[in-house]
């Protein structure tokens, strides 16, 4: 059973996480076979201040 992890910002994520959430399952059973009685998916959020990048990338 595979365990998918998905890293993002808060904002980015939360609200599209369901539907990310369907997108990679459809992957993984159209890929591998993986049924969809075994989704393992961890979302990872993360706050935008424990990150320092470039002002043009946030």
């Amino acid at each position: 059973m595979p365990q998918v992890k998905i890293y993002g910002l808060r904002e980015n994520i939360k609200p599209k996480r369901f539907a990310l959430s369907y997108a990679i399952q459809a992957a993984l059973t159209e890929a591998i076979g993986t049924p969809e009685t075994k989704r393992f998916q961890r979302f990872m959020i993360l706050e935008p201040e424990n990150f320092i990048f470039p002002s043009d990338r946030y």
